[in-house]
């Protein structure tokens, strides 16, 4: 877990996945905690790739966003730039709710 957001992100050596520079992650980051969840950049490593987990005070898992997928990249920055960065989020919850109620 991060007080703040491990970002810009120093090269690997991997190269850059898609998501992990630039303004729009770390205003990600910051939107989070601001709602009070625990934030953390986690599955470094896995198949589905690094990703930004925000958890609620029981440590489960509101929302995550994963760094290396493009499209959702880009859906991020354009939300920044937008100033629609809270809707960004409210429409993932949307989107998250609905998958656990399908999965129920």
């Amino acid at each position: 877990m991060h007080d703040s957001p491990p970002f810009p992100r120093a090269d690997d050596g991997f190269g850059h996945a898609w998501g992990l520079a630039g303004a729009a992650p770390e205003a990600l980051w910051r939107a989070f905690a601001a709602r009070g969840w625990r934030v953390a950049l986690e599955w470094a490593g896995s198949e589905d790739g690094e990703a930004i987990i925000a958890r609620d005070q029981g440590g489960d898992i509101v929302l995550l966003y994963h760094l290396e997928d493009p499209a959702e990249a880009e859906r991020l920055r354009a939300a920044r730039e937008s100033g629609r960065l809270d809707a960004f989020i409210k429409a993932s919850l949307s989107e998250t709710d609905e998958e656990s109620n399908r999965s129920s």
